[in-house]
């Protein structure tokens, strides 16, 4: 049986190796992360989530996506 930190760390894995070059992946709390991929559209984000749980099955997962708005 797999620890929480074990299944972070797998996933933390798992996004790092699958992602493009560009993409950005970064602990968000001590539990989740966040994941911005650049330049992609929100149908696009939606495979991209998919394809990465279809990877993952250790630990539930809840996945909010949403589009980033310009800092000003």
């Amino acid at each position: 049986e797999k620890t929480i930190r074990q299944g972070l760390d797998e996933l933390r894995n798992i996004l790092l190796s699958s992602l493009r070059r560009g993409d950005v992946v970064s602990a968000f709390s001590a539990s989740q992360f966040v994941v911005m991929l650049p330049m992609t559209t929100l149908e696009q984000a939606q495979m991209v989530a998919d394809r990465l749980l279809e990877k993952y099955h250790t630990l539930q997962v809840q996945v909010n996506i949403r589009p980033l708005t310009p800092f000003e």
